[in-house]
């Protein structure tokens, strides 16, 4: 290659063609072409520099603060676990340290709807509430709930919920909703899977269950407020995205923005937590 830049150097285009002809002068173009594309390519991947930060990395450097992480991550996003999975995970799998960073949390369970139809009150379900009930008999032809809402969260946030994991706990759990589901009572539905969602109340509930904490690994940080903001959010987004599709009504709509809006599901005073809370002391042990 150095006999070629020499002659280009003496004899320009001249020069060069002089020395390759015709046929050599595009070959050489063409070498030179595609090493100039693989060095570009190469630049791209950080295969030519210093290896790129992980999100973690740049939080502990102080190059991102709770909120550029919660944003950069879409945590909160409200949507179909179909378009979650296509539009808003892009942190599960990547290169860099970049994955196992968010989770997408079906929000009633997806168990809860898999439970619900065994259930015997789900034959009346259809007159009760024909919206949810076709939504639950969606899982047909939906077995991976593709079709139902989730919220995309941070994994820790994910595994701390009493809805997530094969626990007896938090089996007890769902099936508590399934139940509220197979009744057609969407308005405690929601409010308890809200409860058994949310990283703060499962924990509280743990607590006052005498089950204690359980630690777990953290890739990021989120603050106590950005936590608070991200859930708050997300569940009004699905109340308002329940009743678009007719599964609560005005009231329950206004009953349930109240709820969330005043963060109600951390109320330990209240029945429907306290429910959860006889769950998880009676079925905890030492398999929580």
């Amino acid at each position: 290659m150095a006999w070629l830049f020499g002659a280009a150097a003496l004899g320009g285009k001249a020069g060069l063609g002089a020395v390759l002809g015709p046929v050599g002068l595009c070959v050489g173009g063409l070498a030179l072409v595609g090493h100039a594309v693989y060095l570009a390519g190469r630049h791209r991947r950080g295969g030519g520099g210093p290896p790129k930060k992980s999100i973690t990395q740049k939080q502990q450097d102080g190059d991102m603060d709770s909120s550029e992480v919660a944003d950069h991550l879409n945590l909160g996003a409200t949507d179909t676990y179909g378009n979650i999975l296509r539009y808003g995970r892009p942190f599960v799998s990547g290169e860099d340290g970049d994955k196992y960073y968010v989770e997408a949390d079906h929000i009633p369970p997806l168990q809860s709807f898999r439970m619900a139809r065994r259930l015997p009150a789900f034959s009346s379900l259809r007159r009760i509430n024909p919206r949810l009930h076709e939504l639950v008999m969606s899982l047909e032809n939906d077995t991976r709930g593709l079709n139902l809402l989730t919220v995309q969260v941070s994994t820790h946030h994910h595994r701390d919920a009493l809805s997530s994991g094969s626990s007896n706990v938090s089996r007890q759990c769902r099936e508590l909703i399934a139940h509220r589901m197979a009744d057609g009572d969407v308005t405690k539905m929601l409010k308890q899977a809200f409860i058994i969602a949310h990283p703060y109340a499962s924990q509280q509930i743990r607590d006052e269950a005498g089950l204690g904490n359980k630690p777990r690994p953290k890739k990021i940080f989120l603050s106590k407020d950005r936590t608070m903001n991200i859930y708050r959010a997300a569940f009004l987004e699905l109340i308002r995205k329940y009743h678009e599709m007719g599964i609560i009504g005005d009231e329950d709509r206004n009953d349930l923005i109240q709820y969330v809006q005043h963060d109600m599901y951390l109320d330990s005073e209240s029945e429907l937590y306290q429910q959860i809370v006889r769950i998880v002391r009676q079925f905890g042990g030492h398999n929580h």
